[in-house]
């Protein structure tokens, strides 16, 4: 298999973003958040899928729970999903910079979507309530177990509803006994049923094994799903 480079690539601070075009006129465009770099390894499972430009931006280790997380989570909560509010800020730099800088690198694109796996699946959810961009948003195996995150939304609801929404879970995860991770398919389901109400096309895949199984793969289905619904 040859390798898979990007056509532009550029720094935003510490994050790495690499654009990946096609050559169809008025494709559409995914932003995905990834971590060390393996955005682009959904690219080979996604050839008999519509054209599309790829936007990877990739988070150091470091900033992952930081730039991703919508608050602070509460004092003892536990060290391994500890993450300090950035997303706010992030946000921000990502649409008022990110974004427009990759497009302009770009021909007219038909519609955004936004995709990411785990916290950057919640940041996924996040921006859809926060912005007016993304006509499609893919949230892999996303970390809504996030605290009050459920509450959150219905203070935040979408400002612009999108036209669908993916949402996966591991079962491990979707049906934990962990309290401090359990919230996960409450907020999910609520969330999901939601969005159901008010017609946006919704789908929810419980895949098997654990958060840290198969991350690509999933995040593949995930923007394949994106992209083919709503179909026509």
């Amino acid at each position: 298999m040859s390798k898979i480079v990007p056509n532009y690539s550029f720094q935003q601070g510490m994050l790495h973003v690499h654009i990946f075009s096609c050559k169809q006129p008025d494709a559409p465009i995914i932003y995905l958040h990834d971590l060390n770099g393996y955005g682009r390894q959904i690219l080979p499972l996604l050839k008999d899928y519509p054209s599309f430009h790829l936007v990877t931006i990739t988070i150091p280790d470091n900033l992952w729970s930081h730039i991703l997380a919508p608050w602070n989570t509460p004092v003892g909560f536990p060290e391994y999903v500890a993450c300090t509010g950035g997303a706010p800020q992030y946000l921000k730099t990502f649409v008022e910079e990110i974004i427009p800088h990759a497009e302009s690198l770009l021909p007219p694109v038909s519609w955004r979507g936004i995709a990411g796996y785990s916290l950057a699946g919640l940041f996924s959810i996040y921006a859809m309530c926060e912005t007016e961009l993304f006509d499609r948003v893919a949230s892999a195996c996303g970390s809504l177990w996030f605290p009050d995150f459920e509450n959150w939304f219905t203070r935040h609801l979408p400002l612009r509803l999108p036209k669908s929404v993916y949402f996966s879970s591991s079962r491990n995860e979707y049906y934990t006994t962990n309290p401090f991770l359990a919230p996960n398919q409450k907020t999910t389901e609520s969330i999901q049923h939601w969005l159901d109400r008010h017609h946006v096309q919704t789908t929810f895949v419980l895949n098997p094994g654990n958060h840290y199984q198969d991350a690509i793969p999933r995040t593949a289905a995930a923007v394949g799903w994106i992209l083919e619904n709503p179909r026509g």
